[in-house]
């Protein structure tokens, strides 16, 4: 994600990683969308790890160029740079993150560092999980702490094995709500999920949500990445690497959701993915646009939902193959071929057709306030299980 410091007014395209102002895009049509009519609800209550007022560890320095043949980069121009400033390389695994560390389980390519998670809900919207002061946790995110919380109750599938928790494991008999997130001597309790629970602002456009930078072309300061203030799209400083996973299909992901806001977040969800062509400095999109040039996202929504009809997104699919078209409290495992992710037609349109996996920036999974009218939605859910599928 990246800051983004603009009037509401203009529509951006999903959260920026490092934001002030969580906004998203506007209307595929032009029109103004459907009040969703969606009520608030509470959150889950989920505890989160607090301790994101550390700084990086010093660890976090690039490697040797290695195979990729193209410097890490630290200090790029503030528009994200040439296109030749970005460090790249292929997937070396399915795996985005299993949760199973206090950061991302991704393996960057060898002339860039680990990435993170960022979170955040544009203001006056707000975040109740996970805990923490809202600019450390847009800004620096898991690189200052871990952002996870205890995985919420009944997952159905097989639960990671990892330093999160015991590789034996009853997901049936576990209440993440009522349990600690950490055990006596500091060490997790067992498996998590990266959940936020909270409400956007009422105000059409913006959104609220989580956002992976894959990895950085760069070594990354204290505090996190710094950001430039664009018209249109996001970056960061150092800017992202980019990561070519056209060898698989998508990305797939466990999304839990409450019962008490699953409606909500069925009318609102999007899952984002942003390449080379829709980032400030990839020589393609125009981050001063706020037209069919800008730097915009591709989007995959569920089929017929609020976002979806805004926004002109791809479907997202069910574990056996089915269009997505809503969402049940509790768990489920979905998946967004590359088809899927496809830009605003009047927002980014004009750079692509359909998202470019073989130069991915960032992924993120929001929700997005579309109505004109408000009101502001809230919502309470987790991803686990973050990965390319075959």
């Amino acid at each position: 994600m990246a800051r983004i410091s603009l009037q509401s007014t203009v529509p951006l395209c999903g959260l920026a990683g490092l934001v002030t102002a969580f906004v998203a895009c506007g209307s595929s049509t032009g029109t103004t969308p459907i009040d969703a009519g969606l009520d608030g609800a509470a959150d889950s209550g989920l505890p989160a790890d607090s301790s994101s007022d550390q700084t990086p560890e010093d660890a976090n320095q690039p490697a040797d160029a290695g195979d990729s043949g193209q410097p890490a980069d630290s200090s790029s121009a503030q528009d994200g740079g040439d296109a030749g400033s970005f460090c790249t390389g292929p997937v070396t695994e399915a795996l985005i993150d299993d949760m199973t560390g206090s950061s991302i389980s991704f393996t960057p390519p060898p002339c860039a560092t680990p990435g993170a998670w960022t979170v955040g809900s544009g203001a006056p919207g707000f975040l109740t999980t996970p805990a923490g002061d809202a600019a450390v946790l847009e800004n620096c995110g898991s690189l200052c702490g871990s952002l996870y919380s205890p995985l919420p109750s009944g997952f159905p599938g097989t639960v990671s094995a990892g330093d999160a928790g015991p590789a034996v494991y009853d997901a049936a008999t576990y209440d993440a709500a009522s349990d600690s997130a950490e055990g006596g001597d500091g060490a997790p309790l067992g498996p998590q999920a990266l959940c936020i629970a909270g409400q956007t602002s009422p105000e059409q456009f913006y959104a609220a949500g989580m956002s992976l930078e894959f990895a950085f072309s760069g070594s990354v300061p204290d505090g996190g990445p710094s950001s430039p203030t664009e018209v249109s799209g996001f970056t960061t400083v150092p800017p992202p690497a980019l990561i070519d996973a056209s060898q698989y299909s998508g990305i797939q992901f466990w999304l839990w959701v409450s019962p008490d806001t699953a409606t909500a977040v069925a009318s609102s969800f999007e899952v984002q993915l942003f390449d080379e062509n829709e980032l400030p400095g990839g020589g393609k999109c125009d981050s001063s646009s706020t037209t069919a040039a800008a730097c915009g996202a591709a989007s995959a929504d569920l089929s017929g939902s609020v976002a979806s009809l805004s926004q002109g997104a791809g479907p997202l699919f069910d574990a056996d193959g089915g269009v997505l078209t809503s969402l049940a409290g509790g768990w489920q495992l979905i998946q967004a071929p590359w088809s899927s992710f496809t830009p605003n037609t009047y927002y980014g349109g004009a750079n692509e057709n359909v998202v470019d996996p073989s130069t991915l920036a960032f992924l993120q999974f929001l929700v997005q306030q579309d109505s004109s009218s408000g009101p502001a939605i809230s919502f309470d859910f987790c991803v686990y299980q973050v990965a390319f599928y075959p």
